[in-house]
């Protein structure tokens, strides 16, 4: 188990230094955004990336959550909405909340090697009570999936078997107070079809 809570750390170290990496360069980031948009797409829900969330469960396993549609034009009669702006290859650079007209909170695409960052700024600070999220592909396959607000962890970790995917979900809070459960762990048996939609899951907790 401490092998485990020392890598789920490990996770809490790299977001900072990311978020610390995304504010220092936020002029480069910014430019890199301006440069490169080819295609801009606008929808209503944003949570965890929304219409771009890695996750192959959580429309499925999280009562509210729903990755949304992608819209040409701004969404008529929304006070709020966000801008999802991608390069010529259809990869995401940056996601915007728009507020009653203002710029809120927006996150930022990083990239190295196979692993995506989603890092949140706002007014050109790292903002760290708003998720951040960091997903590792392997054979253009999700590998693992985190979620990172606050003082805690959500991290899917995917196996993919000839007839089905298996996914480990954790929920980790390194700070939980004595008594309460510092880690919980679901285990998610699922198929999909061709479109991506799940056709069968069955899940049990283990711990």
């Amino acid at each position: 188990m401490e092998k485990l809570y020392k890598e789920f750390n490990k996770i809490f170290d790299i977001n900072n230094q990311m978020l610390e990496y995304a504010e220092q360069n936020i002029n480069l980031l910014q430019k890199n955004v301006l440069e490169n948009t080819s295609i801009k797409k606008y929808g209503i829900n944003q949570m965890y990336g929304g219409y771009f969330c890695p996750s192959l469960i959580l429309e499925t396993t999280t009562q509210g959550f729903k990755k949304g549609k992608l819209f040409n034009n701004i969404p008529p009669n929304k006070n709020t909405y966000y801008v999802y702006e991608l390069d010529k290859n259809n990869h995401l650079l940056r996601i915007q909340e728009i507020m009653s007209n203002e710029i809120g909170v927006e996150h930022y695409i990083l990239e190295k090697e196979d692993i995506q960052y989603l890092m949140a700024i706002s007014d050109k600070k790292k903002c760290t009570y708003v998720y951040s999220l960091r997903a590792i592909y392997e054979n253009d396959k999700i590998k693992q999936f985190d979620i990172i607000q606050g003082n805690s962890l959500w991290s899917e970790q995917y196996e993919y078997e000839k007839d089905k995917i298996i996914c480990k979900q954790y929920y980790y809070v390194p700070d939980m107070e004595k008594g309460g459960e510092k880690i919980k762990l679901y285990m998610i048996n699922f198929r999909m079809d061709e479109n991506k939609k799940i056709v069968w899951l069955e899940q049990r907790r283990e711990m």
